[in-house]
């Protein structure tokens, strides 16, 4: 069957074994971009909802502070009010699909329910404290899960860094929330301590993963924040309280800590920016990688067709000619006008062509003397 085609025939088929691998190897590459896009868009979804969780504690935390100060300055009872309100409106916008953020959340806000409707009568200040750390949990396990869940290796990482900026954020809002708990009852004190050291050791490990990625010094700021005096006398004045050693007034400890957890937010402001503009710059070189491959396989595919079309071209034109010199020299012309065009081999044809009519000219010259005058 393959004897049966014709050249030009073969000649199309043949071509079309790179053109169908050129084809082949820029849909997968085109298809691995596209991976890589929706890996970095689950990613981005991940990091935002990383977020969202943070701010959910942020108001826990906030709410938290501000139910023990108001004991002590009744002018925060409506700041209070005015956070517990936020806090519930944060609650309505989450609108995930996801079961297991939806049951965990749902866990959350019975909890927070149950705190605001408790009133300071029926429920004992370590116990509050002890909701708002369950609800803290809730939050930072759900963060973790989308941590993991996250598909960009680099998106990853960020988020898995800006995890840190929470923890150290949420150690200091914790050890705020400690204090206020022990200027309220006095009485409490293992428990409490327990949860301070608890609380340190989460400040630690937040630390050591700050340090631990910080190759590119992306970490700088938070860190030399933390080793500063103002920080480390926050950290000595709320263990002074805990082991009776202060006498530190609620208002200047809201003061202190209030300072404290501001930078702390800011700082984190600034990382989630970072990651956010670090998403873009991610999603630009996918979008301009696929670009990249749609224009090279479009030129190449071009130059491809017209290659082979002139290729085609001329060598069919001159297997056209071949023949028509051969039919001329088959009725008896021996004129040299073979116009062959192309390749070395067609170029050998038209020499032996002009070969084989000067050939057949020389012999009939020598039978036929004649023979030039006749057949010019």
């Amino acid at each position: 069957m393959w004897k049966n085609l014709s050249f030009k025939t073969q000649l199309i088929l043949i071509l079309l074994i790179p053109v169908t691998g050129l084809l082949y190897f820029t849909i997968t590459n085109i298809n691995n971009t596209y991976q890589k896009h929706l890996r970095i868009e689950n990613s981005s979804q991940r990091i935002e909802n990383i977020v969202a969780f943070s701010e959910g504690i942020m108001l826990i935390n906030n709410e938290r502070t501000l139910s023990e100060y108001s004991k002590f300055n009744p002018n925060k009872k409506a700041e209070l009010k005015l956070n517990r309100t936020k806090t519930l409106e944060w609650f309505s916008k989450i609108n995930s699909t996801d079961s297991v953020v939806l049951k965990n959340i749902d866990e959350a806000q019975k909890i927070i329910n149950r705190i605001h409707f408790d009133t300071e009568d029926n429920t004992s200040t370590l116990n509050n404290f002890n909701e708002y750390s369950t609800l803290n949990n809730i939050l930072n396990n759900l963060i973790d899960r989308e941590i993991v869940n996250s598909n960009n290796a680099n998106l990853t990482k960020l988020a898995n860094n800006f995890k840190s900026y929470i923890d150290s954020k949420s150690a200091a809002n914790l050890i705020r929330a400690v204090v206020f708990v022990k200027l309220t009852d006095k009485t409490i004190q293992s428990n409490l301590y327990a949860h301070f050291e608890n609380i340190k050791n989460q400040n630690k490990n937040a630390d050591f993963k700050l340090e631990s990625y910080n190759e590119l010094h992306i970490n700088d700021a938070i860190i030399q924040f933390k080793k500063s005096a103002e920080f480390q006398s926050f950290l000595t004045t709320a263990e002074a309280v805990l082991n009776n050693n202060s006498k530190i007034t609620p208002e200047i400890w809201w003061a202190q800590s209030t300072a404290v957890n501001n930078k702390l937010n800011a700082l984190k402001i600034k990382k989630l920016n970072y990651i956010i503009q670090a998403t873009q710059q991610e999603r630009n070189a996918t979008v301009l990688s696929t670009i990249l491959a749609l224009v090279s396989f479009s030129l190449l595919l071009l130059v491809t067709g017209i290659l082979i079309f002139k290729l085609i071209r001329n060598t069919s034109n001159s297997l056209n000619g071949i023949a028509n010199a051969i039919e001329k020299i088959a009725i008896g012309s021996t004129q040299r006008h073979h116009q062959l065009s192309g390749n070395t081999e067609l170029k050998s044809i038209r020499i032996s062509l002009a070969r084989l009519t000067d050939a057949i000219r020389k012999y009939r010259t020598q039978i036929h003397p004649n023979f030039i005058s006749k057949t010019n």
